[in-house]
């Protein structure tokens, strides 16, 4: 499996370059070259089955031309520790993905790329400043999720005065390994500040950086695995997911997971004031403007980087409903 710039199509790495890298060399974002599909009986041995079996259904596609089967089992019983099941509540169906250590969704795919950047470490004897922006969950799942990995610095930046009381704590008290930093400015600066970052090629070199946002490929392919474990305990080939959305990065998880195979009909994606998802699909133009702070602190980012990597998935999908 390869991995190629949206930006550069020349740019054409693997899953561990990818990971390692977090951004292509000219600051633009990695899509693989072919989204692998499931056969008829790896979608029907969904129904019933643990996470842990799913995790690696929706994973060795991807990865088993770099990490070995027993490896991968091993990285998967250390990133899957608790359980995403689905409610119901009223006539609706709930997937919860608030049981991890700080109550956001983040925690399960953080959890993943902890233990695949530390497996790739071990294997390159090297060491790892991992950046990460956050808008208010990102940054203390990223920080639970590495706090005490050996091999991995990380660094957070967050806004000033954007994000939540707890939200702050769960930045600040974490592992020695762990720095926060306070940004004078909005999600998108700081996301910006990462990017231009890990776009320094002799920065990025000497202090192994990767990024651990949305941007990065080892973010988003964890996330396809709850929506597929979410269809195992369903069972229905006309289920539709309502995703609510920031950067965009889960929203792409289901996308992947839909391109798989993975009997999904079709999604609504909500957003807050910063809309620009909504936008793009009205008038056909992505068009980012200055963040907007809302009470959902978390979804206010007004220049998402995956709009551009679902441009180019759109093609995978049947429908798209939108409101």
């Amino acid at each position: 499996m390869k991995f190629i710039s949206l930006t550069d199509p020349t740019d054409i790495v693997s899953f561990e370059q990818a990971l390692t890298r977090g951004i292509a060399l000219n600051s633009g974002l990695y899509l693989p070259e072919h989204v692998p599909r499931l056969t008829e009986q790896q979608i029907n041995s969904m129904v019933g089955a643990g996470r842990q079996e799913i995790a690696r259904t929706m994973l060795s596609p991807w990865l088993q031309d770099e990490i070995p089967p027993d490896d991968l089992d091993g990285i998967i019983a250390e990133a899957s520790t608790f359980d995403t099941p689905v409610i119901q509540v009223g006539d609706k169906q709930v997937l919860e993905l608030f049981r991890g250590p700080t109550m956001a969704f983040k925690d399960i795919a953080a959890r993943y790329l902890a233990a695949l950047i530390s497996y790739f470490n071990r294997k390159a004897d090297r060491h790892s400043t991992v950046l990460v922006a956050t808008s208010g969950d990102t940054g203390g799942a990223i920080a639970h999720g590495f706090g005490d990995v050996e091999r991995v610095r990380v660094v957070v930046l967050y806004p000033k005065d954007r994000v939540s009381k707890l939200q702050k704590e769960q930045l600040r008290r974490v592992a020695d390994n762990v720095w926060t930093l306070e940004i004078e400015g909005s999600f998108d600066d700081c996301q910006q500040m990462v990017k231009q970052a890990l776009g320094d090629q002799e920065l990025s070199a000497n202090l192994h950086l990767t990024s651990a946002n949305s941007i990065s490929m080892g973010r988003l392919l964890p996330q396809m695995i709850y929506y597929a474990y979410a269809y195992g305990q369903i069972n229905d080939r006309a289920i539709r997911f309502v995703v609510p959305s920031g950067n965009l990065g889960n929203l792409t998880g289901c996308v992947l997971a839909r391109a798989m195979g993975v009997p999904i009909d079709s999604f609504l994606a909500a957003n807050n004031a910063n809309d620009a998802l909504y936008r793009y699909l009205m008038s056909g133009k992505y068009e980012p403007r200055e963040t907007i702070q809302t009470l959902s602190s978390a979804m206010d980012i007004g220049a998402p980087n995956n709009l551009t990597r679902l441009i180019k998935l759109f093609r995978y999908l049947t429908r798209i409903t939108f409101m």
